[in-house]
């Protein structure tokens, strides 16, 4: 489990304990992930937003990847695009459910293991360049408090679940050979998912807003 999820569970129960003081919504927003710098890989970004209306914002974060956290034998580089639509279930904008789709995609030499069903062989710490396509669809639920008294600034914490498709493409791997850990850990292992991942996807993140532009009228 990485340490953004942690982060949301452990404080999930008491961002929906806290109220936000009543302040008008402002038309956009800037927000930052700082939690994304520990993420296998690392990512490193900004969204925006605008508000349509007290209900509904569009929301955008593009980030760029790199290796942070997850050691490979070669720099690892990529990118990831999410899009959100928030529906806020109070005008004050302290809760929102939101609808998203996400698209990331990132590439970079390692030494890992594979297998050849036919022959039965191995070959393990074997170098090879992989490129990484994800395209993921999911919902999810959040909330924000005030860090100021004007409220400007804020946090806001969400966690959800989605579904995604993976497309790996490992090159300079001799025919017949597919990817294997041989070291499989049973526990959750994120940097294991980075290299390897499911069809579901768990996201989950704190992040810094901040509110600017014209604000609606109470």
């Amino acid at each position: 489990m990485t340490l953004p999820k942690t982060a949301v569970y452990m404080l999930a129960a008491t961002l929906a304990g806290l109220s936000l003081r009543a302040q008008p919504p402002s038309r956009w927003t800037l927000s930052f992930n700082p939690f994304g710098l520990v993420e296998p890989p690392a990512a490193i970004g900004l969204g925006v937003g605008y508000r349509f209306s007290r209900r509904v914002e569009l929301w955008s974060e593009t980030s760029f990847l790199t290796n942070g956290l997850f050691q490979t034998e070669g720099p690892l580089a990529g990118i990831r695009q999410i899009l959100q639509t928030k529906y806020f279930i109070y005008k004050d904008g302290s809760f929102f459910v939101a609808a998203e789709v996400r698209y990331k995609n990132f590439q970079y030499r390692d030494k890992e293991d594979f297998y050849n069903p036919a022959t039965h062989d191995s070959l393990r710490s074997f170098s090879n360049f992989s490129r990484h396509y994800f395209f993921g669809a999911g919902l999810q639920v959040g909330g924000r408090e005030p860090l100021t008294r004007d409220g400007k600034l804020q946090v806001e914490l969400v966690a959800g679940l989605g579904v995604r498709k993976v497309y790996i493409e490992r090159e300079d791997v001799p025919q017949g050979y597919e990817y294997r850990n041989f070291h499989a850990s049973k526990d959750v292992n994120a940097i294991e998912n980075a290299r390897n991942p499911g069809p579901m996807y768990f996201p989950g993140s704190i992040r810094l807003i901040y509110l600017f532009g014209k604000r609606f009228r109470s």
